[in-house]
C-alpha cells in the first residue's frame, strides 16, 4: 500500500513539472543550447558538434545522445526533453523514497516522508523544468545505490558497473561512483580474494568502457581525454563555500534567519549521531548493505 502512495506522489511531481513547462515550455541556458545542438546533430549523423559547428567538448555525451533519440521524434526535442525531464523528476522522487524505506524498514512512512521533501526541494524541482542534464544524473545515482543496497550476493556487479559508467558518462563527477562500488564489492563478506578481484574487475570494466570511447575520441581530437576543459574559475575553499551556501538553500528559504537555521543543524546532527549510535548497536536491522562502508 505504501508503494502506492509512493507512486502517487511520484506522478504528482511528474504532473507538476508537466503543468509548470505548459505555457512557455522548459527553461534553457547555454548548456542547454550546447546539448540540444549536438542532439540534434548527432541526429542528423553529423556526430557531436554545437549550434556553431564546433566538436562538443566541455560535458560527457550521455545527455545530447538521449536528445538526439528525442529529435528523431515527430516532436521538437526541445519540448520532449522537458516531459523526460518531468518524468525523470518523478523516477528520482520514487527512487529516492525506495532508498529511505531501505535505511528505515521499521517507519516506511519516512519514505514517502522524504520523496516528497525531495519533489519540492527549492534545489531539484527547477531542474525538472529546464533542459539540463542533471535530473538524469541524480536518477542514475539513486538507481546505482538502489542496485548494491538491494541485490543479494554479487549479481548486482555488472548492473552497478553499468550505471556507474553511464553516470560518469552523464557528469564527470560521476567517476565518484567507481571507488564506491569497488569498496562495495570489497566488503562484501563471504567472498574470497580471487572472487573479489573477479568482481571488481568486472564492475570496473562495465563502468569504464562508455567513458572509454569518449576519452578516445576526444584524444584525437583535442590531445585531451575530457576535452582540454578550460582551466577553474574558482579556487578549492570558494568551490566548498558555495557548495555550502548551495546546500542551506535545500532547508532554509533565502530570508531564514540564521540562528533558526543553527538550531536546525545542530537537532539534524544529534539526529545524525543517534541514527549512528543505533546502527552501530545493531538496533537498525534490515539497513541495506553499502551502509557498511559507512
Amino acid at each position: 500500500m505504501i508503494k502506492r502512495w509512493l507512486a502517487a506522489i511520484s506522478l504528482l511531481v511528474t504532473l507538476s513539472a508537466l503543468f509548470a513547462m505548459a505555457p512557455y515550455g522548459p527553461g534553457v541556458a547555454r548548456d542547454s543550447v550546447e546539448y540540444l545542438a549536438a542532439g540534434i546533430h548527432l541526429a542528423q549523423g553529423r556526430g557531436f558538434l554545437t549550434f556553431d559547428g564546433t566538436p562538443f567538448r566541455l560535458w560527457p555525451p550521455l545527455y545530447p545522445i538521449v536528445l538526439a533519440g528525442l529529435a528523431l521524434l515527430p516532436v521538437d526535442p526541445l519540448l520532449t526533453g522537458g516531459w523526460v525531464n518531468a518524468l525523470l523528476l518523478g523516477v528520482g522522487v520514487y527512487l529516492a523514497g525506495c532508498l529511505f524505506m531501505d535505511l528505515f524498514p521499521v517507519r516506511r512512512w519516512l519514505g514517502l516522508l522524504g520523496a516528497g521533501v525531495l519533489g519540492i526541494s527549492h534545489s531539484i524541482f527547477p531542474l525538472s523544468i529546464h533542459l539540463l542534464s542533471d535530473l538524469l544524473f541524480i536518477v542514475l545515482v539513486f538507481a546505482f545505490f538502489r542496485i548494491v543496497s538491494t541485490e543479494k550476493g554479487m549479481r548486482g556487479v555488472i548492473p552497478a558497473g553499468i550505471l556507474a559508467g553511464l553516470t560518469w558518462l552523464d557528469r564527470y563527477i560521476g567517476v565518484l561512483l567507481l571507488p564506491f562500488g569497488v569498496g562495495w564489492v570489497w566488503m562484501h563478506a563471504r567472498l574470497s580474494l580471487r572472487k573479489r578481484l573477479e568482481h571488481t574487475g568486472l564492475f570496473l570494466t562495465a563502468a569504464f568502457l562508455p567513458m572509454a570511447v569518449w576519452m578516445v575520441r576526444n584524444l584525437r581530437l583535442f590531445g585531451h581525454p575530457f576535452g582540454a576543459p578550460p582551466p577553474a574559475r574558482r579556487t578549492l575553499a570558494e568551490n566548498v563555500d558555495a557548495a555550502l551556501a548551495e546546500m542551506h538553500l535545500w532547508l532554509f528559504p533565502d530570508a531564514f534567519p540564521p540562528v533558526w537555521g543553527w538550531l536546525t543543524v545542530f537537532l539534524l546532527a544529534v539526529g545524525a549521531g543517534w541514527f549512528g549510535l543505533r546502527w552501530r548497536t545493531g538496533r537498525l536491522m534490515g539497513a541495506p548493505g553499502w551502509w557498511r562502508l559507512c
